[in-house]
């Protein structure tokens, strides 16, 4: 019996060590909250003049999109006039979770030409897409689960999306819930909105080309809160605002100006997309499968969701950015998809390969190795070591301000080599600086702080 119970297959033996290290993960992200970036503006503004007109100014000079300024003031409700960050611990731990349970829906009844993958394999899809948003030079992971303002903006509505998608395909008919998840989906941010406007009106008008058995009623309550969305953001004065003045990261001044940020958004996110580990680990998890199974001779040629929904996203990433601009964080969306997109890649790039069968827990292994040591481990000891020192350097920051309001003042940084893409903080932006200093002037501790 002893025996019995002590010979564990690799299988196993990954469940564990998988439980383990999101155990970690959550552990390190639940104590490591703290404030990055836009977080400071929301948490200045909101201190000084309250939710309502901070709303209001958001429409007035930044957009429409209110739904993820809602959700992201959720994330730093305990933060208004403290230093408690409680609130964007449990934000931290909700974007995780919601992120667990949507893959897991989605491969639990996933079929290829009516072929069942195995529980290892879904297990495997699972966990490189809840630990696998870390890039060779960009920090997805922390952008995903510690950036809250950028999570809120571009992974929820795409987490949103699937949820609509979920509901669709059930047999109750919840077609006012399909409107609201659609309207705050569609009201998150302008690149996010024009792809599931164009997922929705692909499937409603070539049903027969995708892979996806959703009915046109439900497609339509969910189509009209998404539009409402997005007709929320194009009206408002702020998009117009920052689309016309701030030239910078508004429209293109010319045309030749306009092929220039169009040639450099798509290389942005192309070489996002293809430096990923996880995009090679699922490409070569996929044709593995394919070969192995005697069932997919014919590779299906009909596109399901997460294909669809991949090349919709990546396509609106590259045009929103030619209007506006490019950044690492905006792309949280089409990493959520990528494992499952290149695992679908592989299986139909499988029958122009000849690489002979084997087991395709070799790939699992290498997948493991990739992620402790590129992605995991890197993510949570930066994280850890930020949050740690945060509040020493918060200490320092308000005993400096209170001798000289102009005096140098800085936050722990994350920075990812060789192009410096990370977590900046108030000594790398001007605008950091004035709103972290702004909220500080409205945190009751911040006043009782006693200074050496």
């Amino acid at each position: 019996m002893a025996k019995q119970f002590l010979r564990f297959d690799s299988y196993t033996i990954f469940k564990y060590l998988t439980f383990i290290i999101c155990a970690i993960t959550i552990v390190v992200f639940f104590f490591s909250a703290r404030p990055v970036q836009d977080d400071y503006s929301l948490l200045a503004d909101v201190s000084e003049i309250g939710l309502f007109k901070y709303l209001t100014l958001v429409w007035n000079s930044h957009g429409g999109n209110l739904t993820p300024m809602l959700l992201n003031f959720l994330a730093g409700s305990s933060a208004i006039d403290s230093f408690n960050f409680i609130s964007f611990s449990l934000f931290s731990i909700s974007t995780i979770t919601f992120v667990s349970i949507t893959i897991i829906l989605f491969l639990n009844k996933l079929l290829i030409n009516g072929v069942p993958i195995s529980p290892a394999l879904k297990f495997s899809i699972s966990v490189g897409t809840i630990l696998g948003f870390e890039g060779l030079f960009s920090p997805g992971l922390i952008g995903a689960y510690s950036f809250t303002s950028a999570a809120a903006v571009h992974l929820w509505p795409v987490l949103l999306t699937f949820t609509a998608y979920f509901l669709a395909r059930s047999h109750s008919r919840m077609y006012l819930l399909l409107f609201f998840v659609g309207f705050f989906a569609g009201n998150s941010n302008i690149a996010e909105s024009l792809a599931i406007l164009l997922l929705l009106l692909l499937l409603y008008f070539f049903p027969q080309k995708f892979d996806v058995a959703v009915p046109q009623s439900k497609l339509i309550a969910f189509f009209s809160g998404a539009f409402s969305g997005t007709l929320a953001i194009v009206i408002s004065p702020g998009f117009w605002f920052r689309a016309t003045e701030k030239t910078t990261q508004g429209m293109p001044s010319s045309i030749t100006d306009a092929i220039s940020r169009l040639f450099q958004s798509t290389t942005i996110f192309s070489v996002d997309i293809l430096t990923h580990p996880t995009f090679y680990i699922f490409l070569v998890a996929g044709i593995v499968f394919a070969k192995s199974a005697s069932r997919l001779s014919d590779i299906p040629t009909r596109w399901n969701f997460v294909e669809l929904f991949f090349w919709c996203l990546f396509g609106s990433l590259i045009f929103g950015a030619t209007f506006a601009y490019p950044a690492w964080h905006q792309s949280l969306g089409l990493l959520f998809l990528i494992p499952t997109f290149s695992f679908f890649s592989g299986v139909r790039l499988a029958k122009f390969t000849r690489l002979k069968q084997f087991r395709w827990m070799w790939v699992f292994q290498v997948f493991m190795v990739l992620l402790l040591v590129i992605s995991v481990a890197r993510a949570n000891i930066l994280v850890w070591d930020s949050g740690r020192d945060w509040h020493q350097a918060n200490a320092l920051n308000i005993c400096s301000l209170r001798v000289d309001s102009s005096a140098s003042i800085s936050n722990p940084e994350i920075h990812y080599p060789p192009f410096s893409l990370g977590i900046e903080g108030s000594q790398s932006w001007t605008w950091i600086r004035v709103a972290y200093t702004r909220w500080l002037s409205n945190v009751t501790p911040a006043t009782t702080l006693e200074c050496d």
